[in-house]
């Protein structure tokens, strides 16, 4: 994996990581389910979004293939 591609794509994970706390603390404070759901949501597409940054970072169509073998 080239050198930018990892740190960008950690960048990425660190923002997820943030992003899972905060719901964490969501669930804490008691916050509506609807509000917890609709974050989760938005933590779901930020990793489909690393997930398709790193295909196309590293131009791995072998990967992407597989990954639509798979769905």
């Amino acid at each position: 994996m080239k050198n930018q591609t990892k740190l960008r794509l950690k960048n990425r994970l660190h923002r997820l990581e943030g992003q899972l706390r905060g719901i964490e603390a969501m669930i804490d404070a008691d916050r509506e389910n609807n509000e917890i759901v609709q974050q989760l949501w938005a933590v779901r597409q930020s990793l489909t979004s690393a997930i398709l940054y790193l295909i196309e970072a590293e131009e791995d169509a072998q990967l992407l293939f597989k990954l639509f073998k798979r769905f």
